[in-house]
């Protein structure tokens, strides 16, 4: 069921099963916007540490964090740094 748009406003659709992944793949990801791929939209990624302080980045975020910008299908990778909860 990772797949399957839920027809939600706004969604992320993971390309592939988040959870056959480990730390050092990446995920696949594509927004859409009511039903459409949403080229050009900023999007952030970053890991839940529930086991271990977080460290700040500049940008105040995780130093897990990724930044990136979808494609023109609306799609965008993260690369998965540490197991656990994005």
């Amino acid at each position: 069921a990772f797949g399957q748009v839920a027809s939600q406003p706004l969604e992320f659709v993971p390309l592939r099963d988040p959870r056959s992944l480990r730390a050092g793949d990446s995920l696949e990801v594509e927004l859409r916007f009511r039903g459409v791929p949403l080229a050009g939209a900023p999007v952030h990624a970053d890991r839940a540490a529930f086991d271990a302080p977080r460290t700040a980045g500049a940008d105040g975020h995780g130093a897990a964090g990724v930044a990136a910008v979808t494609d023109a299908r609306g799609r965008f990778v993260v690369p998965l740094a540490a197991n656990g909860l994005w």
